[in-house]
């Protein structure tokens, strides 16, 4: 059985129309996969990845709305563990949509609600652009209705000083210095 998320976003606002959409396509998913169409694996993955992004885009837009800045990344101090190989997801574009079938439709709503400009808010923060990249390459959406990417304001550098080459420019000609002697 199939339960949608709910969100405390404001109804009707970009991500909530985002989120719907990405619970309509975790419902195909499903569908497919009740139909035989998907193996297990292929399955848990594909869904995992459409829910994961639902849920941080909900989570996302309201740090974004509040004004909170993004988390500076701490080095870590510790290596990772070695892990075993793992299944992942293909990486080619549009690649679900020949894979699943009914998917190519939420490309194009994708590529609709990016078009959008209360979407492109929040998609030109560089956060929401990292979420949104890896659906967008998915469903077959062109990098180039992604709006442009809106960088953090940093302090304004102070200007370079000047250098004096101890050259003075052609027809100048140095004034000689004013002895303090009166005459």
């Amino acid at each position: 059985m199939y339960i949608p998320l709910q969100t405390p976003i404001p109804p009707n606002s970009p991500v909530e129309r985002l989120v719907r959409m990405l619970d309509e396509l975790c419902a195909v998913i499903a569908a497919r996969r009740a139909g035989g169409v998907l193996t297990v694996p292929l399955f848990f993955l594909l869904w995992r990845r459409v829910r994961h992004t639902a849920v941080k885009a909900i989570k996302l837009a309201a740090r974004i709305a509040a004004g909170v800045p993004p988390r500076i990344a701490r080095p870590r101090t510790t290596p990772r563990p070695s892990r075993p190989p793992i299944l992942r997801l293909p990486r080619e574009f549009a690649w679900i949509v020949k894979v699943v079938p009914g998917t190519a439709v939420y490309g194009v709503q994708l590529e609709h609600l990016l078009a959008q400009p209360e979407l492109a808010q929040f998609a030109a923060d560089p956060r929401m652009r990292r979420l949104l990249n890896p659906l967008r390459r998915m469903l077959g959406v062109p990098a180039r209705t992604m709006p442009p990417l809106r960088r953090p304001a940093s302090a304004p550098k102070p200007p370079r000083p000047r250098r004096d080459s101890g050259k003075t420019p052609a027809g100048c000609h140095p004034q000689p210095p004013k002895s303090p002697v009166a005459a």
